[in-house]
């Protein structure tokens, strides 16, 4: 079992190193701004420390340790009228689980302008992207989880959308010391998508050298999907009967999301110091880019206090509450951005 384990780990391992090749862009960029409220207010820093229903989107593997039928549903006020919508539930089984997440970006109305009317034609269209995933965790051994999502995403623009689908792969490792865990993930791997659509399609004008019309559909490009492996792990500093301190830390690579060089940096890419300063804090500043950082502060074994910092999709801190009803927890986060306005999340889990 040991074996299989290992193997797992170095797959995992094999499919993120070509991340580098894919550094640029990617569509469907909601995949990437996370799910629940729990997670979200320590950074996103949920790969090793996530478990239960919430834990399916950040690391499948964390819905192995559901211990009865468990139910998120969570609403994100998000940028400009948009907003996040998300509901999700786990069922236990014999040492594993089986759950549904279902995650929707809404834009909402958006009125169309043109070129002569800017303040509008009184007419609108919508941007929505859709995400239904099957989840699967099982606990392989007593220390080692694995897990995976298969994920079936759908993304509408007006009169065009594209269909396509991701995978999701994830494992988690307890330690059994002092609450020190690891965890690693991939997300969203799965092939290229492409718009199709009444909006790029379009009939020619018959001429004398056709005798009718013929239908005519533009290719669009494809894109990738936001591509991106984490890995992570999470401790247990203090625990007692009124207090718990937990702390959680989670490198990630998406593929979508550049990691800035030195300006020291030579053609090859490799740093050339010559004693400067500058350049190593320049480096060490973008290495933070791609670093998650959370810790969840537990009293008397029902109020939560998070708090996280994060700066992917150009976030910087997150704060959470939580409150424990015993047979349910509601949870509020807080994102703070650094162009746009914050965003402020409340959600439910109902059978911890």
């Amino acid at each position: 079992m040991k074996r299989k384990g290992i193997l797992i780990i170095g797959f995992v391992l094999a499919l993120a190193f070509p991340l580098h090749a894919r550094l640029g862009g990617s569509g469907i960029v909601s995949l990437g701004m996370g799910d629940g409220v729990r997670a979200i207010g320590m950074g996103g820093a949920f790969t090793a420390y996530g478990e239960g229903v919430e834990a399916g989107f950040w690391n499948p593997a964390g819905i192995a340790g559901v211990k009865q039928v468990s139910i998120l549903t969570a609403h994100a006020m998000s940028y400009v009228g948009t907003s996040v919508e998300n509901i999700s539930f786990a069922l236990p089984m014999n040492n594993s689980a089986l759950g549904m997440d279902i995650h929707a970006f809404l834009s909402g109305p958006i009125e169309i302008t043109t070129v002569n009317r800017q303040e509008g034609i009184n007419q609108y269209y919508s941007a929505n992207d859709f995400v239904i995933g099957f989840m699967y965790g099982k606990q392989m051994t007593n220390k080692f989880w694995a897990g995976t999502n298969v994920k079936a995403v759908y993304s509408t623009i007006d009169q065009v959308s594209a269909l396509g689908f991701a995978i999701d792969i994830g494992g988690k490792y307890y330690t059994g010391i002092k609450g020190l865990n690891f965890g690693f993930a991939i997300q969203n791997f799965g092939p290229d998508e492409r718009y199709t659509g009444q909006a790029i399609e379009w009939y020619t004008s018959k001429d004398t050298l056709q005798d009718e019309d013929v239908q005519i559909e533009a290719v669009t490009q494809a894109f990738p999907l936001p591509l991106s492996f984490q890995g992570g792990l999470s401790f247990t500093a203090i625990k007692n009967d009124n207090f718990e301190l937990n702390l959680a830390l989670d490198y990630i690579h998406p593929i979508d999301q550049f990691t800035k060089k030195s300006s020291l940096s030579d053609s090859t890419g490799s740093i050339n110091w010559n004693g400067n300063d500058m350049g190593k804090r320049d480096e060490y500043y973008y290495f933070l880019k791609d670093v998650n950082a959370g810790i969840e502060m537990k009293f008397m074994n029902r109020f939560f206090l998070r708090l996280g910092h994060t700066e992917k999709n150009d976030r910087l801190f997150t704060a959470g509450l939580g409150i424990d009803m015993g047979k349910y927890r509601i949870d509020y986060s807080f994102e703070y951005h650094k162009y746009l306005n914050g965003i402020h999340r409340l959600g439910i889990v109902l059978g911890q």
